[in-house]
C-alpha cells in the first residue's frame, strides 16, 4: 500500500514538472528538504535499531564455549576387534556409557593396530572412526563399527595389539529439552 501511495504521489510531481515552469522552481527545494528528512529519520532508525541490539539480554549461542565432556567421562567397554572380509577390515564392537552431564552426540574413536609377535612391536596400521553416539547424560549403549587398516605383505600374526584413544569429542548441554533417545533396531 505504501509503495502504491508512493508511486502516485512521484507521478504527480514529474507530471507538475513536466507541464508547469512554475512548479519546478519551488518543488525541487521541497523535495530536496524532504529527501534530506527522510534520510536523517533513516539513520536515526538505524542507530537506535543497533543500539537495541546491543542491550539485547539474550547472548547468542555458542556451541564451542566449553566442552562440558572429557574423554574420562566416556567409557568403552569390552571392545572386542574381529578380522573380516576383505582381511583388512576389523569389525569392533563394545559398550559405549556417558559418565558426564551432558549429552553426548560424537566422539572420534583413533585405533592402532600393532603386530607384536617380535620385538619391538612393529605399527600396522592407524584409523579413525567416527562414533554417532547422540547419548543422554549416564546411559549405556551398544556400538558397532568397521576399521579399515592396510596389511603387511607377510600378514598378521597371532600376537596383536590394539591401542584405542578418544578424540574431537562433541557434546550438548542436557536439560528439560533432550529427553532419552531411544534406540530403534
Amino acid at each position: 500500500m505504501a509503495v502504491a501511495l508512493l508511486t502516485v504521489a512521484v507521478l504527480a510531481i514529474v507530471y507538475g514538472a513536466l507541464r508547469s515552469s512554475r512548479f519546478r522552481r519551488w518543488a525541487e527545494p521541497v523535495l530536496s528538504v524532504l529527501v534530506a528528512i527522510v534520510l536523517i529519520a533513516a539513520f536515526i532508525v538505524w542507530m537506535t535499531d543497533s543500539d537495541r541490539r546491543d542491550r539485547d539480554p539474550q547472548a547468542p549461542f555458542q556451541t564451542n564455549a566449553r566442552q562440558p565432556i572429557t574423554a574420562e567421562d566416556i567409557d568403552l567397554a569390552a571392545l572386542t576387534f574381529t578380522q573380516g572380509k576383505p582381511i583388512n577390515n576389523f569389525t569392533v564392537t563394545g559398550r559405549l556409557t556417558n559418565r558426564s552431564q551432558a549429552v553426548l552426540d560424537y566422539f572420534t574413536l583413533l585405533a592402532r593396530l600393532e603386530d607384536c609377535a617380535a620385538s619391538p612391536c612393529r605399527e600396522i596400521g592407524e584409523d579413525h572412526a567416527l562414533v554417532i553416539a547422540r547419548l543422554p547424560p549416564g546411559e549405556s549403549r551398544d556400538i558397532s563399527l568397521v576399521l579399515t587398516l592396510p596389511l603387511p605383505a607377510g600378514g598378521l600374526s597371532n600376537a596383536l595389539t590394539w591401542t584405542t584413544r578418544i578424540d574431537g569429542i562433541h557434546a550438548v548441554p542436557a536439560g528439560p529439552a533432550a529427553p532419552p533417545i531411544s534406540e530403534s533396531r
